[in-house]
């Protein structure tokens, strides 16, 4: 990987041929932290509230096994939907349309800009108002990360789906993922 001008590993910043991540025992910080808070009937617990709190909103939806393996902490429920065993957050695991992320993307950009007026009118700290101009500046990058995320993910499945054809023997990582057909 390329290190970017921050001096951090950044997927989206190479140069020729587009590295993928394969490597799915990569050192993240959150799946880390989270997965040493997570007691043996894989619920989040920390220390105190606050802490189990933040663990929750942090969470990655994935999982460091006892064998050092990262694998997904979603179940399914008897309606199909997808839940985070540790969080208890609903996650869903079909794309979204073009449409459908412009259309978030843009409900949250108007709530960003509402958040600026009424920042300065109920005379909110200077930290409170660049935290929300730093967001407002970067809701419209969202677009262009989850356009690169789908296409890795689409790319993967299909990759393990010519596998599967073939009749490759099928191994514990075939079955991993994000479980759903995506045309």
């Amino acid at each position: 990987m390329k290190k970017n001008k921050r001096g951090t590993d950044s997927i989206w910043k190479t140069k020729g041929k587009k590295k993928r991540m394969n490597d799915r025992r990569r050192n993240y910080d959150a799946i880390n932290e989270v997965s040493k808070h997570v007691t043996k009937k894989g619920v989040i617990k920390g220390r105190n509230k606050k802490e189990t709190r933040l663990l929750r909103q942090t969470c990655p939806h994935w999982i460091r096994t006892k064998k050092n393996e990262i694998d997904p902490a979603l179940f399914s429920t008897s309606s199909g939907a997808q839940v985070c065993e540790c969080c208890g957050e609903e996650v869903s695991t079909h794309f979204f349309s073009k449409a459908e992320v412009k259309n978030i993307i843009g409900a949250f950009t108007t709530l960003t800009n509402q958040m600026k007026f009424l920042a300065v009118s109920v005379n909110a700290s200077n930290d409170d108002l660049n935290f929300i101009i730093d967001t407002h500046i970067r809701a419209p990058r969202l677009n262009k990360y989850y356009k690169k995320m789908k296409k890795i993910a689409q790319v993967q499945y299909r990759v393990s789906d010519k596998k599967k054809k073939k009749g490759a023997v099928k191994s514990s990582s075939d079955f991993g993922g994000w479980r759903t057909n995506f045309n």
